[in-house]
């Protein structure tokens, strides 16, 4: 009977997302079987790196898939119930061949106009690794207006060292960053529109960070709203390695502001090895950096925060970085990003001696487990009793949360594989007036903290409902209010224990929550 009522309550709310019953971090039945989709390419390999959700809610996946004895990009399609996309190149699925020996995607990234950017490295000599990037139409084509071919490789040094590009974005203005390896250093590319490098950009179209004194490497970047460029990587210095982090202005330069120096080298485990592989930035400008930690075979997942500065963040975890344990193994992040109420959401593996598995974690705003994630924090997927690797995840426009990897079984073939997650917020794509909202803790126990920003004045009623639609607790009725942030801070004493669903109504628009007493 109670979800007979629920159902009712959402038709006619008209919200048309997932019951709000299905517990965050439990898998949506709706997406493939079961929530979980592999696609395999015969007796051939085919691997998945890299996610990425379309604005029309298709889903594409990019890596590699092998062709003969050497490997191309890949680049499949899926539509919004996980089935393949036929209308995109055959059956679903594009490659692309540039003519050397094993080719390589590791990142992608979407432009305004749909057109899919992917980047790795392609290795035409097997010890001459170049940078590669190709461009699609939406239809999956090589688009000619990208240097001509649809696809460009190139390096930056002119010598045999191998080059790699392990991450891209997107500026507004079109123009392509990227961030990889050249000449044992990190190395900050940016391309024009058309893919030729942009002399505007430290005068030549990339940035090498330090410079050849040490062994290193880039692996992550993030845009910030002002325009400047959050890089991360790794330094093999003696004892351990570390993380490091750079901030360049718009034209390539270090930027100063960012400790000083523009670099900040982190300590993440003391004394123990750290590897980065993933970044994201919060609404209020801290960084969050994702990857692992090691000290002899003692291997965990990561996170660190960092102020606007480029220092720790020392509200989160209590020294601004955490080791996180996976009961089983040894574990890693490769991927992190931002809900919209501010949980950060990372995925990884976790590998045992002879086999492993996909972690998805949802991290608290200070560093700790969200425990109304699937009771735990985490939750654990795999697609058979082999080798499951979880690479990347997105948010689609409805809040489920989407995960991507690979799968290797006993006849050593690699398969993508895609899952899809209930995330617990149910709000769609959030309307233009209320942004950046973070409710937290959740799960609360006599206090809930809400804040949210206002682009425009705007009449706000917020309230909570129980999960029968009822109206147990009113905050503001109709209250206008400044554009701007606004705080508050919620009292729940007079609420049971169990979930509930925090509204704020505006003229034009809602937004809603689950939240947990």
């Amino acid at each position: 009977m109670k979800l007979h009522l629920l159902s009712l309550f959402i038709l006619f709310t008209g919200l048309s997302f997932a019951p709000l019953t299905a517990q965050p971090g439990t898998l949506d039945p709706s997406f493939g079987t079961g929530g979980k989709v592999r696609t395999t390419a015969g007796k051939n390999d085919i691997y998945g790196e890299m996610i990425l959700v379309q604005k029309d809610g298709k889903i594409i996946v990019g890596g590699y898939t092998k062709n003969n004895t050497n490997k191309d990009f890949v680049v499949v399609r899926y539509n919004r119930d996980g089935t393949l996309d036929t209308t995109f190149g055959i059956k679903g699925k594009v490659t692309t061949d540039f003519g050397g020996l094993d080719d390589y995607i590791l990142s992608a990234a979407l432009q305004k106009d749909g057109k899919i950017v992917v980047a790795g490295y392609v290795d035409s000599l097997g010890l001459n690794k170049k940078m590669g990037i190709a461009r699609y139409n939406v239809n999956g084509t090589l688009d000619s207006s990208f240097r001509g071919y649809g696809k460009v490789a190139f390096k930056v040094t002119l010598n045999y060292k191998p080059e790699s590009i392990e991450d891209i974005l997107i500026q507004p203005d079109g123009k392509i960053v990227a961030i990889g390896k050249a000449y044992d250093d990190m190395v900050v590319v940016r391309l024009d529109s058309n893919g030729y490098f942009d002399s505007t950009f430290n005068n030549k179209g990339w940035s090498n960070i330090i410079g050849s004194h040490f062994v290193d490497g880039g692996t992550c970047l993030a845009l910030q709203p002002d325009g400047k460029i959050v890089a991360a990587g790794y330094i093999f210095t003696t004892p351990y390695n570390q993380y490091y982090l750079a901030r360049l202005t718009t034209d390539g330069k270090l930027d100063t502001s960012f400790n000083s120096v523009g670099i900040n080298f982190l300590e993440i485990r003391y004394h123990g090895e750290g590897y980065p592989s993933g970044i994201a930035i919060q609404s209020d400008g801290k960084i969050i950096i994702a990857g692992r930690t090691e000290i002899t075979v003692s291997v965990e997942c990561a996170l660190t925060r960092l102020d606007t500065n480029g220092r720790y963040d020392k509200s989160f975890a209590g020294k601004g970085f955490r080791n996180y344990y996976i009961p089983g193994g040894t574990s890693y992040f490769n991927d992190v990003l931002i809900q919209p109420d501010g949980k950060i959401l990372a995925v990884g593996t976790l590998s045992k001696a002879y086999d492993s598995q996909i972690i998805l974690a949802r991290i608290n705003n200070d560093g700790s487990f969200d425990g109304s994630f699937n009771s735990t924090g985490f939750a654990i997927l795999s697609y058979g009793n082999k080798y499951n690797h979880g690479n990347s995840l997105a948010l689609q426009a409805d809040n489920k949360i989407v995960v991507a990897g690979g799968y290797m079984n006993d006849s050593i073939v690699n398969s993508i594989v895609v899952a899809r997650y209930h995330s617990g917020l149910i709000s769609s794509i959030p309307h233009q007036v209320i942004r950046n909202t973070r409710i937290y803790p959740n799960p609360a126990n006599e206090f809930l903290n809400l804040e949210f920003n206002l682009t425009v004045p705007e009449h706000v009623s917020i309230y909570i409902m129980d999960m029968q639609g009822r109206i147990v607790l009113d905050i503001t009725k109709n209250e206008a209010m400044e554009a701007g942030l606004h705080s508050s801070v919620v009292d729940l004493a007079t609420l049971s224990n169990g979930a509930y669903i925090l509204v704020l109504k505006t003229q034009i628009g809602k937004q809603s929550y689950v939240i947990l007493r």
